[in-house]
């Protein structure tokens, strides 16, 4: 009866031992509970050079980070004015589009997480991160036309996001966005 004892300690001990392994590179997924984010509001505004030379600068709320402890830092002529959780992009309205692979890219759209800072109206926008497979830093200026309904932050499945466009080739997108520079 003992080696049966030990032969059923062994096997459980091996799958504890690949659920941890699994868990730790990300073949297996855990959802944290997630803390709301908090928000205090400042006087914000300033000028903004804005297609059209109109002002506008964002809503002067600031934002912390929710339980994951990851959020996007948005600058807006290169003061930061804010930032973007995982909990505040969630709870925006999601487009998808399709990759040529026939995959389905599904995110909130660019412009609708700017808005979330009240910037509506901009020459372009930087968005930095890395790039695919995360080897090097990278980012990518848009202009403003470019930033389209289809220009959206995929949430990847490390509890981040991808900047992804159908109009901009898949080797530019920007995984693990870190920053959003506004001009």
């Amino acid at each position: 009866m003992k080696p049966v004892r030990l032969i059923i300690s062994l096997i459980a001990l091996v799958l504890l031992a690949a659920t941890l392994v699994l868990a730790g590179c990300g073949g297996a997924t855990t959802t944290p509970a997630a803390a709301p984010a908090t928000t205090s509001a400042t006087s914000g505004g300033g000028t903004g050079g804005g297609t059209g030379g109109g002002t506008g600068g964002g809503s002067g709320a600031t934002t912390t980070a929710s339980a994951s402890g990851y959020a996007i830092a948005v600058y807006r002529d290169g003061a930061q004015i804010g930032s973007l959780t995982l909990d505040q992009l969630h709870s925006l309205p999601t487009v998808t589009f399709n990759k040529s692979t026939g995959e389905l890219e599904e995110g909130p759209t660019l412009a609708s997480a700017l808005g979330l800072l009240g910037i509506t109206d901009f020459t372009s926008v930087t968005v930095e991160g890395y790039s695919k497979g995360r080897v090097a830093t990278a980012e990518l200026t848009l202009q403003f036309s470019e930033v389209t309904v289809q220009t959206i932050l995929e949430f990847n499945n490390q509890g981040k996001t991808k900047l992804a466009g159908q109009a901009i080739p898949e080797s530019n997108w920007i995984v693990d966005v870190s920053a959003l520079k506004v001009q």
